[in-house]
């Protein structure tokens, strides 16, 4: 048989032959100096031995001055028994459980942190997929703004008056009087054979006439007939006519002080194409008829007249049968409008109306063009009339 005890130090189990019962020895775990029982108890199972043996099984004393016999082993070296295991291979408890109660919660902890962070992280990836998904559907299901126009032939015609005052162009009234005494007995006229482009000054105002060459008449196409592209100028409208007006007021200004700087003697050259495209055209269109342009075999021709009801002017050779309508450059940038629209024109010629229509460059009128006129069909376009009164009307008088 072999005696099994527990230190009653690090409280490890060991197990030792019956020879060294009685005797004192070190606990293999501990190194501590204790007194093998001479009785050996099952563990588990508590030991009840004699009064007189009591003391055997007390602990030893760190102090305690029992040596060993000298024929004695240290228990660590002691034979086991052929039926128990060794001391080495008996499991010893961990003494130190307070590292590994915390070792524990830190495990427990980031487990915590990293369920937490799923829990945000998931719904945020989805969603974000979500938005993705979306707006993929809608890129990919948003029409081409590409498509078929009726346009018509409106022969010629005198197209109405657009006006400018001087204190939209930024002018400080030195310089506004310095125009008008420049303008007043002496318009500028930029000429080609398309059309002649007049601008002038009455009173406060800076106004522009365009007058039809001989060989070209006045093409009509109304946009907003398409419900695509009504809906595509009705979003962007607003940011292209501030830069649109920008431009205006920007060249109108320059165009008024090389006409002082002519009219008191100094060398001016006029950049023709310039002054007639940005400043004298700018003043009859609006934000959609300022971004396009007509297409032939032959030549691009700006937009030169834009009415309330959104329909496009163009000075085109009499025989055009039809022409391409799209962006143009400006300032040798990218397209502002992507699409292209083929405009077929009919033979007959739509009479003018009986009420004319001028395109003042205010940005009020110009961010609230009508809606509705996406319903107009190309039959219904109008057509100002050059006698009409209401052409006349300042910018001001317009705006009230």
């Amino acid at each position: 048989m072999a005696i099994e005890f527990h230190c009653p130090y690090c409280t490890a189990v060991i197990r030792v032959p019956d020879a060294f019962g009685g005797k004192s020895g070190s606990c293999p775990k501990c190194a501590t100096k204790l007194l093998v029982p001479a009785i050996a108890p099952k563990i588990g199972q508590q030991a009840n031995p004699p009064m007189a043996d009591a003391a055997e099984h007390a602990p030893v004393a760190p102090n305690l001055k029992t040596e060993f016999p000298p024929d004695g082993h240290d228990l660590s070296t002691a034979p086991e028994s052929c039926d128990a295991p060794g001391v080495a291979d008996i499991p010893m408890p961990n003494t130190d459980s307070r590292p590994s109660v915390t070792r524990s919660l830190r495990k427990k902890q980031r487990r915590r942190k990293s369920q937490r962070i799923f829990a945000v992280a998931i719904p945020v990836v989805c969603f974000l997929l979500l938005i993705g998904v979306l707006g993929v559907i809608f890129f990919a299901t948003e029409p081409e703004l590409t498509g078929t126009l009726i346009g018509s032939n409106a022969g010629k015609f005198d197209l109405p008056s657009a006006t400018v005052s001087l204190t939209q162009l930024g002018l400080p009234p030195l310089e506004q009087a310095g125009a008008q005494d420049a303008f007043k007995n002496d318009p500028e006229a930029f000429m080609s054979s398309q059309m002649t482009c007049r601008i002038r000054i009455d009173g406060s105002d800076v106004i522009t006439d365009i007058t039809i060459g001989d060989g070209f008449s006045l093409f009509l196409v109304n946009p907003a007939v398409d419900q695509h592209l009504s809906k595509w100028i009705n979003t962007h409208k607003i940011q292209i006519n501030s830069e649109r007006l920008l431009r205006l007021t920007e060249n109108g200004a320059n165009l008024c002080r090389d006409k002082m700087a002519k009219f008191a003697g100094s060398p001016v050259v006029f950049d023709a194409q310039l002054y007639r495209d940005d400043f004298g055209l700018n003043t009859h269109v609006r934000a959609f008829g300022y971004i396009v342009e007509a297409v032939t075999e032959q030549r691009r021709s700006r937009c030169v007249h834009e009415d309330t009801n959104g329909t496009l002017y163009f000075v085109l050779p009499e025989t055009t049968s039809h022409f391409t309508l799209q962006g143009r450059k400006i300032d040798s940038s990218t397209l502002q409008f992507p699409g292209q629209y083929l405009v077929s024109v009919t033979t007959k010629a739509i009479p003018p109306a009986t009420s004319a229509d001028k395109a003042p460059p205010n940005d009020s009128e110009n961010e609230n063009m009508d809606s509705d006129t996406s319903t107009n069909e190309a039959a219904e376009m109008t057509v100002p009339d050059a006698k009409d009164t209401d052409s006349n009307k300042t910018m001001s008088e317009k705006m009230e």
